[in-house]
């Protein structure tokens, strides 16, 4: 059997607090202070500050595109890709076992449904409704059935009385559902610290801004603003209508070189085409919270070499939030169909891809997302 194992670099924040982003990064959790006691005859004992808990995030997606989440595990703690399974397991090198599942601390199955389901192959001693974040979740107290054969390919605990939280990813049908199954040994305050941790790539707190710094970018053409040839920031213009995205500006040091665009949230690239009144355009397939999306990247590269071999962003590839999906086409140029150097981004409702950058009504602004309500601009 062949394990895959991901290597993820701890970096320890300090000072100022950081904006979180797709790769890896160290987090600190200082516990709460403890209480003292003190007696009238005698200074009360002043305890010492308790170490800080220093942990490292992992981006599961990179074991398997389904799992499109992040979360904190401890540094010292592995990943292993069971892909047989299609399952994942965290495990700690120091514990007890002979073997790498020997040492699991956290097993994460997956399944696809319309509602939540139960094996037949298990006793369920309770069953809890909870919420992650915004995501429901049931609670299990679960114990293999001494009929059934052991689990093959699993952790030795998964066969025996053990808790498990499934959780549903999103409201549509149907949903990938997780199941996070833990060791007894690792305890409950711990599994739950993970569990705290964990961001889901269709909330919004895993959404990214799309360009590097991103500040001071969207300062012509926002959402929904009313364009004619006459009143538009953007001179000369050839366009009338109701914007249906946001155009993010350069900075005018970034003229020449080429500037990344980073994917704004998690999905699979459906389309990297050449369209009138864009130029480049890249189409991705992504979940708002709980609306599917189509997400897409007006004026851009179409260059292969560049999205292909550096970042590898092919028609089919999943690219989880904050990684280059490709690169702003060059200044009134083929790939921005001869637009100044910039960004358009539109979030379309649905699996249908609507290629309009303006409407002839703000009532048809409905079919879009201003990326303004999940982000701030």
């Amino acid at each position: 059997m062949k394990y895959f194992f991901l290597l993820i670099t701890t970096l320890i924040l300090t000072g100022c607090q950081h904006e979180k982003s797709a790769v890896n990064t160290a987090t600190i959790v200082e516990p709460p202070p403890q209480p003292t006691t003190s007696t009238p005859t005698a200074s009360p004992d002043v305890p010492s500050k308790p170490p800080s808990i220093i942990e490292k995030e992992v981006d599961f997606s990179a074991s398997d595109t389904d799992y499109q989440f992040k979360a904190l595990i401890p540094p010292s703690y592995q990943v292993e890709y069971v892909a047989q399974l299609e399952s994942i397991n965290i495990y700690d090198p120091a514990a007890e076992g002979e073997s790498i599942r020997d040492k699991s601390q956290i097993f994460i199955r997956k399944f696809s449904a319309n509602a939540f389901l139960t094996l037949n192959t298990v006793d369920i001693f309770s069953r809890e409704e909870k919420m992650v974040g915004r995501h429901k979740a049931i609670l299990y107290d679960i114990q293999k059935k001494q009929s059934v054969a052991d689990f093959p390919d699993q952790p030795k605990w998964r066969n025996e009385r053990h808790q498990v939280l499934d959780v549903r990813h999103a409201e549509i049908n149907p949903s990938i559902f997780f199941v996070f199954a833990y060791n007894p040994a690792l305890g409950d305050a711990e599994f739950q610290r993970f569990i705290n941790s964990i961001i889901f790539y269709n909330d919004r707190e895993s959404f990214r801004q799309p360009l590097s710094p991103a500040e001071n970018r969207v300062t012509k053409k926002s959402f929904g603003i009313y364009i004619t040839p006459e009143n538009s920031p953007v001179q000369p213009e050839k366009f009338t209508g109701y914007h249906t995205g946001t155009d993010f500006e350069i900075f005018e040091d970034e003229l020449r070189p080429d500037i990344p665009v980073l994917a704004v949230c998690g999905g699979v690239i459906k389309e990297r085409k050449r369209v009138n009144g864009y130029g480049g355009v890249v189409i991705q397939e992504c979940v708002f919270e709980d609306e599917p999306v189509r997400v897409l990247y007006g004026h851009v590269s179409l260059d292969d070499e560049f999205a292909l071999r550096p970042i590898g962003a092919g028609v089919g590839t999943y690219i989880p939030p904050g990684r280059i999906i490709t690169k702003l086409g060059e200044d009134k140029s083929e790939e921005t169909d001869g637009e100044l150097k910039h960004l358009h981004l539109g979030i379309i409702k649905g699996t249908t891809v609507d290629l309009r950058g303006y409407v002839s009504n703000n009532a048809e602004l409905d079919k879009w997302f201003d990326f303004g309500e999940f982000i701030q601009l």
